[in-house]
């Protein structure tokens, strides 16, 4: 959920940066707007693509936390039962 708006400031960014290159660069109108509307389509995808993988990691990672206070109390049990 940390990481639900980086798609679209990854996007307005990219889309921010073209445009300030392209107004610098004086293209035509045409061109110009197509080289946003690319960048911004490109730079919408990594970041849904970048979302997944970070909200990937960050799941496992609590799966793994949970698996392993799980266990925890279980080793201890079981330590009492031998002793």
């Amino acid at each position: 959920m940390k990481f639900r708006y980086l798609p679209a400031l990854m996007t307005l960014l990219a889309g921010a940066i073209v445009s300030i290159f392209s107004f610098i660069h004086r293209d035509e109108l045409i061109m110009f707007l197509f080289k946003t509307v690319v960048a911004m389509a490109i730079f919408f995808t990594l970041g849904v693509v970048l979302r997944a993988a970070i909200n990937f990691v960050l799941r496992e990672k609590k799966d793994k936390q949970t698996e392993e206070q799980i266990q925890a109390p279980e080793e201890q049990t079981d330590s009492e039962k031998t002793e």
